[in-house]
């Protein structure tokens, strides 16, 4: 049968497209994402729980300005580039010349505004003023994201994923002994700067790339009359970038609050490490998914579109699946990972609750993919605000819990705006009704509620083993039995 599918796979070009794009994705962001782990793995041990807390505020305090230029615009030219290209290559220039300048002038304000406002930021907010400095010198992290950002979304709108892949494992092989280095030597100080040098180095290397991709395509960005794609980026991508702020300003404000509690800053290291896992499991989900945005753009007036409205969403679910539950049982990996510093009886109160809304934070991504292609960004601001501003009422509810009062707010937070908006998202056809009505998707979300709860429990060792191994056994056999024979009929009938 395997060798049938193959047979099919390679005979129907909807299907090669997508196994060949999502296994240069696998590849690279299996490899970068291992060593990138290997990083914040060594960044931890050396830094320990309260220093590691400082770096990871630090870090959120750059995203907060990065994450509001950034929203959107990766999407924004994987969506479009790939809509009119090779169709309309004057539209493509004017698109991409207006990319380049939005992205560049935006990040530029902001990190104008960061630079000025981190002494503010550093004395009122973190209550730390001997972060402002960490805060300046990291600030340039948001320029280079707004550029980087739209340079890798052009890249994946043309489908040049094998080059991401490259470029990913450039970065991290460059970045690694600058991260060993600098924070082995210069604890924080070196921590910071390698940061910058990671980001930096990224957006270098995508830079060469691009325009070698330009030369071969022959495609020039057209500044003189790309204001008249600015229709585009109103529609667009404005609502991303209200999203995004207000997202990321509201979490920001969270994080400053739990800094605020006794120890604080002990308890945000813990609870970054566990967060650093949960932005594996997202990153390698969201990067093995990452092509269904140019194919559905590609195919949305084909049949092919309801094969890959249901890969967008089971498969990366399925991905986070079978990464979270070893966690939600096993808190013992991440002692193990992190070593004695960062003890069980902490990491045990929360790592549970994280793993289990990491699932929930995969099919929000999902479903923002359907959004992107749909072009109804509107309705996830909508999704993302309503989170946001539920997380900060229930962490104020539970503020004296410190961190597990943190993690049960966002909890909450993702369970209710999961089930808020998922009948919106079928009544206005942004989450297909077929997608709802296969009995998979029952079963994807049944399991991580089922082994959250049974989490909670004291079980021995042996017996979290034994409900592991079946969970993620039978689950796999579902899966094969129901999407992978389908998969098989569907190039049947489309070769």
């Amino acid at each position: 049968m395997l060798q049938k599918l193959l047979n099919n796979i390679k005979q129907n070009s909807t299907l090669k497209e997508f196994c060949v794009n999502s296994f240069w994705s696998i590849v690279g962001t299996f490899i970068s994402k291992f060593l990138l782990f290997l990083i914040w793995i060594f960044v931890a041990k050396i830094l320990k729980v309260t220093l590691y807390g400082e770096f990871s505020m630090i870090r959120s305090t750059t995203m907060l300005f990065a994450d509001f230029v950034a929203s959107g615009i990766g999407l924004l030219g994987t969506n479009y580039i790939a809509k009119f290209y090779p169709h309309d290559m004057s539209k493509v220039g004017r698109l991409v010349g207006l990319f380049n300048l939005f992205s560049f002038s935006f990040g530029l304000v902001l990190f104008a505004i960061a630079w000025i406002f981190s002494d503010a930021i550093s004395e009122n907010m973190l209550h730390r003023s001997d972060l402002m400095i960490y805060l300046q010198a990291s600030s340039v992290v948001i320029l280079i994201s707004a550029i980087n950002n739209n340079q890798y979304g052009i890249l994946r709108g043309f489908n040049q994923y094998k080059m991401i892949s490259k470029l990913n494992l450039l970065q991290i092989l460059f970045s690694f002994p600058v991260y060993f280095i600098g924070t082995y030597y210069y604890s924080l100080k070196g921590a910071v700067f390698a940061y910058v040098f990671y980001n930096f180095i990224a957006c270098l290397f995508a830079r060469f790339e691009l325009k070698k991709i330009f030369r071969r395509f022959q495609i020039k960005p057209i500044y003189k009359h790309c204001l008249r794609e600015g229709k585009t980026i109103l529609s667009f991508v404005l609502p991303y970038i209200i999203s995004g702020f207000v997202v990321a300003f509201l979490s920001w404000y969270n994080e400053t609050r739990l800094v605020s509690v006794p120890d604080g800053y002990s308890q945000m290291g813990y609870y970054s490490i566990i967060n650093i896992l949960l932005l594996i499991i997202i990153g390698v989900a969201f990067m093995v998914c990452i092509p269904f945005v140019s194919m559905m753009s590609k195919y949305r007036n084909s049949s092919n579109i309801f094969f890959l409205e249901k890969l967008n969403l089971f498969l990366p679910l399925q991905v986070a699946l079978c990464i979270s539950v070893p966690f939600m049982l096993f808190p013992e990996i991440v002692t193990w990972i992190y070593g004695s510093a960062y003890t069980l009886e902490n990491i045990r109160l929360i790592s549970n609750y994280m793993f289990f809304f990491a699932f929930l934070r995969v099919y929000r991504q999902a479903i923002d993919r359907f959004v992107a292609v749909k072009e109804k960004t509107w309705l996830y601001f909508g999704d993302s605000v309503t989170f946001s501003l539920l997380s900060i009422l229930f962490f104020y509810l539970f503020y004296d819990y410190g961190v597990e009062g943190f993690v049960w707010g966002q909890t909450i937070s993702y369970v209710l705006v999961v089930l808020l908006f998922l009948p919106l998202y079928v009544k206005l056809k942004i989450l297909p009704s077929h997608i709802v009505k296969d009995s998979y998707f029952g079963v994807l979300f049944t399991i991580p509620v089922a082994v959250f709860l049974l989490s909670l429990g004291d079980f021995s060792l042996g017996y979290r083993f034994i409900i592991c191994f079946l969970v993620l056994a039978l689950d796999l056999y579902f899966f094969s039995r129901r999407y992978l024979l389908k998969l098989n009929r569907y190039a049947n009938n489309n070769c």
